[in-house]
């Protein structure tokens, strides 16, 4: 490495003579030969390694240029792989933002579909706005009284039912007396029991089976709904009892409805009717009680008192039925004597059970069902009975009596008004039940309708909710509309429904008089249709013959002179007077032409008028009647009466010297008096 071309080239002359070989060299000195040959060896390899070095600088170099191009291949290749991630990175970016914005987008479509179905939805219940507002004040009042109003409303299930409707509203009123000395807030306006106990579609739907209509009615079918204890229902004119089977017969009906409607593809089978004895009738149906939807199914079962009595009576208790006991008498089946005193007792094999049975009787234990409820119904007064026992006085009111008896002069008379008026009266009661049921429904999926959860299926709902509302609404008004024509036209014949239950009542009042006096509602409408049917107004109606008025007038007096004859053939003697005296009473006072204060002195005594401090003028006037005359003064009528007396005693004293006083002309003023005040 260290010889230089330089040297080589000064060598090469001598080296190139062909005379200097190593032979010839060693021959001269072996030693020189050896180094001649070295030196021949070094310049060879000099020429070598002067032709192999640049080859191998050059492959050096080739070398470090490749592991530069290596070295940068790696960096390259580490920076695609790093660009690669890159572009993966930005690939998810973009995916992700592609994504994020298809959401935004269907986002923004879903919130626009949203507010759009807000806005209809919006404009759809704006018309409910008002009544829910006044509803809603209404409740916000309501819960200021609940308080009061609950403890009359409890009070009016305990203690109102065995009373009439006089007494009810006296005891309610009593009632809120007392609770207005106490801090317990309550109506101020006083309540109506109704309000609570009931509500107006259910009221319809018990109108449409045959329920009297008239609040007495209502409560008395309130309160045997929510009795919990045996209820036993004063019933005379079997009102209640028709109506508990008209309820019975069409809940029963709806219930096969309903499981038609529940399973289509299969023909369900109708509910099952059980009887127990001849002498009973099970129909199942659907109770609603006013407090709260109910949709458990109850059986009804309707039996009399008879030797199949226990049979019905475990079935309903196992079953946990409503058993109505139509026509108990004056005493009690030991059977329901059993039931009223409800003792319970364990299983007799297992005394750990909960399980808990009744006994009929000593050898008869039935199982006790908690649903089971017991109603005895009774046409007159019912017998001993425990303290527990609710009595209801199911006796229909004089106007639901007297809107009997309307439809029945209606029917007879103008037969197509009534069938018209008793069409709008069960559209009016329909309409009634569905407007309640779908504001429920409106109320009700509107409350479970989240802002997240507007989708169009619901709201087009609730659109078509409000459209039926409104639709049945109008047609409740024209219905309403319809009746209020119907009613005037058959309040003309009014008078005579009157005048059938002013002597319907007088027949009950003559109870009083004599327990023989005992008169079936059936049989007075038997005598009170064939008293019209008579009428030749029936047969042949026309109003230009004969005018409204003169048929009413006829009406009246066929009905008063038929259901008197009818009457007067089962009375004694002395009471037929006192039957007469009523009746003529009766009539005036609700024609208006009895004052009440003569009425109340007529019916007065001679000890009840106080004693008069002035002498009487007259020896043939006795004190008692001269203090009468004085009290009877009082009256506007009769206020010149004793001056009278005082200044013409002599044709006083004459008049009431006469054989027939009521036939000869009153002195003085007195001649002008009606005949009620004459006499």
């Amino acid at each position: 490495q260290n010889i230089t071309e330089t040297q080589i080239a000064q060598l090469r002359p001598y080296i190139a003579s062909s005379d200097l070989t190593v032979e010839s060299v060693s021959h001269k000195n072996a030693a020189a030969g050896n180094l001649f040959e070295w030196v021949l060896n070094l310049i060879k390899y000099f020429e070598m390694y002067s032709l192999i070095q640049p080859k191998r600088d050059a492959v050096q170099e080739y070398k470090l240029r490749h592991e530069e191009a290596q070295s940068k291949v790696q960096r390259i290749r580490a920076q695609v792989e790093r660009l690669k991630i890159k572009q993966k990175e930005l690939e998810q970016a973009v995916s992700d933002a592609q994504r994020d914005r298809d959401s935004v987008v269907e986002e923004g479509k879903m919130l626009s579909e949203r507010m759009h179905l807000s806005e209809r939805l919006l404009s759809s219940l704006s018309s409910q706005k008002s009544g829910w507002m006044h509803k809603l004040k209404e409740l916000v009042v309501n819960k200021k009284s609940l308080l009061g109003d609950a403890i009359i409303a409890a009070a009016t299930l305990a203690y109102a039912a065995p009373f009439s409707t006089e007494h009810r509203t006296t005891l309610i009123t009593i009632w809120g007396t007392a609770l207005s000395i106490h801090p317990i807030p309550q109506t101020d306006k006083g309540l109506d029991p109704l309000n609570l106990l009931t509500t107006p579609a259910l009221s319809a739907t018990w109108f449409s089976h045959n329920l009297p209509r008239d609040d007495t009615s209502v409560q008395n079918a309130a309160i045997c709904m929510h009795a919990d204890q045996p209820v036993v229902i004063v019933d005379p004119q079997r009102c209640g009892l028709n109506w508990l089977s008209s309820l019975a017969d069409g809940n029963k009906k709806r219930l096969a409805h309903d499981e038609n409607e529940a399973q289509p593809p299969v023909a369900p089978k109708p509910p099952t009717v059980e009887r127990s004895g001849s002498g009973a009738r099970v129909r199942r149906v659907k109770v609603q009680d006013p407090p709260r939807e109910v949709a458990s199914c109850r059986k009804f079962l309707i039996v009399r008192p008879g030797p199949t009595l226990m049979e019905s009576l475990a079935v309903g208790i196992k079953g946990g039925y409503t058993v109505v006991v139509e026509g108990i008498g004056s005493s009690l089946d030991p059977v329901l004597n059993a039931v009223l005193e409800k003792n319970l007792r364990s299983s007799p094999d297992d005394d750990t059970s909960d399980k808990r049975f009744i006994a009929l009787t000593p050898g008869r234990l039935v199982p006790w069902n908690p649903s089971f409820r017991l109603i005895l119904q009774t046409t007159f007064r019912p017998p001993a009975l425990p303290s527990d026992v609710q009595i209801v006085d199911f006796s229909i009111s004089r106007p639901a009596f007297e809107e009997r008896l309307l439809q029945i002069v209606v029917n007879k008379v103008k037969p197509e008004l009534e069938d018209q008026m008793q069409a709008q009266v069960a559209c009016i009661n329909r309409y009634s039940i569905d407007v309640a049921e779908l504001s429920q429904s409106l109320v009700t999926t509107f409350a479970n309708l989240s802002e997240t959860a507007i989708v169009r299926s619901t709201v087009e709902e609730l659109e078509t909710i409000k459209e039926n509302i409104i639709d049945v609404v109008a047609k409740k008004a024209a219905a309403l509309d319809s009746k209020l024509t119907l009613e005037q036209a058959r309040e003309q014949y009014l008078p005579v429904a009157k005048r059938g239950a002013i002597l319907y009542f007088i027949l009950v009042d003559l109870l009083n008089l004599e327990w023989l006096y005992q008169y079936s509602v059936d049989t007075f409408y038997v005598i009170f249709c064939r008293s019209i049917s008579f009428s030749p107004y029936v047969s042949v109606f026309d109003e230009e013959e004969a005018p409204v008025a003169q048929i009413v007038n006829q009406l009246m007096n066929q009905v008063t002179v038929a259901v008197g004859r009818q009457v007067k053939k089962g009375l004694l003697g002395k009471h037929r007077l006192v039957f007469e005296l009523l009746t003529s009473i009766s009539i005036l006072r609700d024609a208006g032409t009895l004052p009440e204060d003569q009425l109340r002195f007529f019916l007065s005594t001679d000890s009840e008028f106080p004693q008069s401090p002035d002498p009487c003028p007259l020896s043939c006037i006795q004190q008692d009647q001269w203090n009468a005359l004085v009290a009877l003064s009082e009256i506007r009528q009769f206020s010149s009466l004793v001056g009278e007396i005082e200044k013409r005693g002599k044709r006083w004293k004459d008049w009431m010297a006469s054989e027939t006083p009521e036939n000869e002309r009153l002195p003085g003023d007195a001649r002008y008096l009606s005949s009620f005040e004459k006499m």
